[in-house]
């Protein structure tokens, strides 16, 4: 509870408790006025509430789904923010970092071979002076797509820095 209170909000936790608690009081009724009356028009009062109950439940139920729906749609979104270089699509620095230490572990761990390739264009600053930043931008655009295309499905492709890329190729030696 106190976990879908931190991801719903109170206003959501409380009203599907509460619902929840009217479902669990109707029930009871229910069984104990088919023990002790035989009436059809009470039961059937009965069975109607406990019927809208049960939509409203649904209702709100459908209403988290949404929610939920929602906020997994954001945490993907951020995480695509927090990897992902805005420029060149390619994944950046911060997630070099992690994969570099994840793949490393797994190179160690399984006795693989892994490589590094750093690429570093050179002169690029006199490219932007010349050109310009836009031109600048399309020419990194292009090149990290570039590398992409050059590389397997298995490797990764990093903007490390500026003019600076890194492409991770686990699976294979220095030749």
């Amino acid at each position: 509870p106190h976990l879908l209170i931190f991801i719903l909000g109170s206003k959501w936790v409380n009203s599907i408790e509460s619902i929840s608690d009217e479902i669990k009081t109707k029930s009871i009724q229910i069984m104990g006025e088919q023990h002790v009356a035989n009436d059809d028009n009470e039961f059937s009062i009965i069975h109607q509430s406990f019927n809208e109950l049960h939509g409203e439940l649904q209702r709100k139920m459908n209403m988290l789904n949404e929610v939920s729906k929602k906020l997994i749609d954001s945490n993907l979104k951020l995480k695509e923010l927090a990897t992902t270089d805005e420029l060149t699509s390619l994944y950046n620095r911060r997630y070099f970092d992690i994969r570099l230490d994840e793949e490393t572990s797994r190179s160690n761990r399984y006795k693989k071979d892994l490589s590094l390739i750093m690429i570093d264009f050179d002169d690029f600053k006199k490219h932007n002076d010349t050109y310009g930043h836009q031109t600048g931008d399309r020419l990194l655009s292009d090149m990290a797509q570039l590398i992409r295309r050059s590389v397997r499905k298995s490797d990764m492709v990093f903007r490390y820095g500026g003019d600076e890329f890194a492409v991770l190729v686990p699976g294979c030696n220095a030749k």
